[in-house]
């Protein structure tokens, strides 16, 4: 719990630990110096909810320990009035960042690697139906298509793969469009 200063009034072992100092060490001291976020718009947001006493519900931060160790913690802040406290969960995410972490790397790898083995077949595709054009029987025009169809599937499967990837990762830019409205209205 905090008081309306900010400083620390009481605290549990889970958070001694997080902190990185003993539980009576914490007592005065500070919560909202030790966050930090990559994105400084989003913390200046979440700094200024918690300076104003607003509630704050399962907010992402990167929290800095008194030994210096960043880790990622989920935030609820409360202000219960009655008391004239406010009081804070810190939920520590950081082995579920760096779980979703690998995750996302590993899909963008995969999709990259998949990608030049399925360019392969689908240019081998195209050559073999340019060799045997007017050569080929019905049922091997057939059976080219299907493959050209479903080399077309995966790479449209492989792209949506590297774009949900980018997503997560950060680097995915959009492209605005215009769209007509009045499709999507009544």
């Amino acid at each position: 719990t905090l008081d309306k200063a900010g400083l620390i009034t009481t605290c549990n072992q889970a958070a001694a630990r997080l902190f990185g100092k003993p539980m009576q060490a914490l007592i005065g001291t500070t919560v909202s110096d030790r966050f930090t976020h990559e994105d400084e718009a989003h913390l200046s947001i979440i700094m200024g909810k918690f300076e104003a006493g607003s509630v704050i519900t399962d907010s992402e931060l990167q929290f800095r320990t008194y030994n210096e160790e960043v880790r990622w913690v989920s935030l609820y802040f409360f202000v219960n009035e009655t008391f004239d406290q406010r009081l804070v969960s810190l939920i520590d995410v950081t082995q579920h960042k760096i779980v979703d972490k690998a995750k996302s790397e590993f899909v963008a790898l995969a999709t990259h690697q998949l990608r030049t083995p399925v360019a392969a077949i689908r240019w081998n595709v195209e050559l073999l139906e340019r060799s045997m054009r007017g050569a080929a029987s019905e049922k091997q025009t057939n059976y080219l298509m299907k493959v050209g169809r479903n080399v077309t599937r995966m790479l449209a499967l492989i792209n949506d793969f590297l774009s949900v990837s980018k997503l997560e990762t950060g680097p995915f830019s959009t492209t605005p469009e215009p769209i007509e409205l009045s499709t999507y209205l009544p």
